[in-house]
């Protein structure tokens, strides 16, 4: 007779639980989910990614990437108007191809800004001053929710954050500022709901940070605080909806919706690079 293969028996973490499971189980002995070896393709891409280069740097190499072409696009940007905040500003004209949101796109109906505006950056001292933000604030927002709700918390603060600016009159604007208010407001929740001595330290510092940041906004001209603000509760509520891993671990909808939000985050950059240069 001949010999039947043997079946591949192997151990994984349930993607929704995350609790030890046979790989061929047909259903997971912890919480019943249906067929836990068979994973969504774009989770495997995420969790192998965040493996080799987290989610933070990603999205400061990103943002770096888009601010160097940007520059690339228009070189004239280069010469400035002699302000330091102006230093290596990339042009309206290249930003606005790339993907720059505000009353002016929305109301063309480009839609998709409100996603590709929170990766731009127009000058060397905003990029810097929000990336040196996203690389602090970034880690501590997956460490107590876990990667999937980072991406969330970051996207949605981000998309909030423009479309009230965007209704509030404000024409042109990028930056991932209403993200990173957005982490903020994530973390200063945590630390709320939390409560004892870590959540009380998370709360004092994060609402020290935000206050000091808000008030930053206020000094100078150019601050598109309606995009903060909105980015603030956009962070809140998206935590206060989603929870944090000590009271609701991560489950597989939450991967699932992290994931869509991804490919939505790539389609909007091939919509804004179709309409900029097509």
């Amino acid at each position: 007779m001949p010999e039947k293969k043997a079946r591949n028996i192997g151990a994984i973490l349930c993607p929704n639980c995350g609790k030890l499971i046979n790989a061929n189980s047909k259903y997971c002995i912890h919480c019943g989910l249906k067929y836990p070896g068979k994973q969504n393709v774009f989770i495997k891409l995420m969790t192998m990614f965040n493996k080799r280069l987290s989610y933070t740097k990603m999205i400061i190499y990103f943002c770096s990437g888009l601010y160097i072409l940007s520059i690339i696009i228009d070189p004239s940007a280069l010469s400035g108007s002699g302000s330091i905040f102006n230093l290596l500003s990339p042009s309206i004209y290249a930003l606005d191809r790339l993907g720059m949101t505000g009353q002016y796109a929305l109301l063309q109906g480009r839609f998709w800004t409100l996603v590709t505006a929170i990766y731009l950056h127009g000058g060397l001292l905003h990029i810097l001053f929000n990336m040196l933000w996203i690389r602090q604030l970034g880690p501590m927002v997956e460490e107590l929710f876990g990667l999937s709700r980072l991406i969330l918390i970051f996207t949605i603060s981000g998309v909030l954050g423009f479309l009230i600016s965007g209704t509030l009159n404000e024409a042109y604007t990028i930056g991932a500022s209403g993200s990173i208010f957005g982490l903020m407001g994530a973390l200063i929740f945590y630390g709320r709901d939390r409560g004892g001595f870590f959540g009380q330290a998370i709360f004092k510092q994060l609402i020290g940070y935000a206050i000091l940041l808000f008030a930053f906004g206020f000094l100078f001209s150019g601050i598109n605080n309606w995009a903060h603000a909105g980015g603030f509760i956009g962070g809140y509520l998206t935590a206060k909806l989603l929870g944090y891993s000590e009271r609701r671990p991560e489950t597989l909808i939450h991967k699932n919706v992290a994931s869509i939000s991804l490919i939505i985050t790539v389609l909007c950059f091939i919509l804004a690079i179709w309409n900029g240069f097509f």
